[in-house]
């Protein structure tokens, strides 16, 4: 036990007198050069949902501001899409502003404005309300009315995956849900196969969602 012992003490008296030489400040063996990662932002001027009446009216650009940290890049934000004023339809507008940090990696930030041009005058419709779906899931929707023309459903397939979308009132019988994002990719009612319209007691439409297809027909009907 006695050799034991001494052998214990020396290994520690070693590790005393040399360890300086393996735990060394940070700032005496490494040679760490900092910098501060920035991230792009962008925020639309005015609203996102913009709706007028074919023929009464014009889309005015109100642009969008975007920064880097504390510095203001807007001049770098490109824009693209146009809006044909005497058309009816659901026009997108997109803003993307691109960066390149300090570390030299790339980063983007990117929104979407929806303009609709609307057929005739639908300041006073309001199809707002509970839906009974049927034709995929057979869950009960609610419709929510978010401004002249503008609506959000709360599910799209009638069903508990409960994804959730904005859409458009064209005018008569005619809707759209524009391309947005969804936690299953990208859905719209424009892709080959999709469709969408108002029936006599609710609407109906086929969505296509972007990890599966198209879903559909799916008819909501009014409760």
């Amino acid at each position: 036990m006695k050799y034991i012992s001494k052998s214990i003490h020396v290994v520690i008296l070693v590790l005393l007198f040399t360890g300086c030489e393996y735990f060394k400040a940070p700032d005496e063996t490494l040679n760490v050069q900092t910098a501060e990662i920035k991230f792009p932002a962008i925020a639309l001027n005015g609203e996102q949902l913009v709706t007028f009446e074919a023929g009464t009216g014009t889309y005015e650009e109100l642009g969008a501001v975007a920064s880097l940290g504390a510095d203001d890049i807007s001049e770098d934000i490109v824009v693209t899409g146009t809006v044909d004023s005497n058309t009816p339809g659901v026009y997108p507008i997109s803003y993307l502003v691109t960066t390149i940090n300090s570390l030299g990696q790339p980063g983007n930030a990117s929104v979407n404005r929806f303009v609709l041009v609307t057929s005739e005058d639908l300041t006073d419709v309001d199809l707002s309300g509970q839906y009974q779906g049927s034709g995929f899931g057979t869950q009960i929707a609610t419709v929510t009315k978010l401004s002249t023309g503008w609506y959000h459903i709360d599910k799209i397939l009638a069903s508990g995956n409960n994804i959730a979308a904005t859409w458009a009132h064209i005018g008569g019988d005619a809707i759209e849900i524009p391309d947005q994002p969804s936690p299953f990719g990208n859905l719209n009612t424009t892709a080959a196969g999709a469709s969408a319209s108002l029936t006599p007691d609710g609407f109906e439409w086929s969505v296509f969602i972007g990890c599966c297809g198209v879903f559909g027909p799916i008819t909501f009907v009014s409760l």
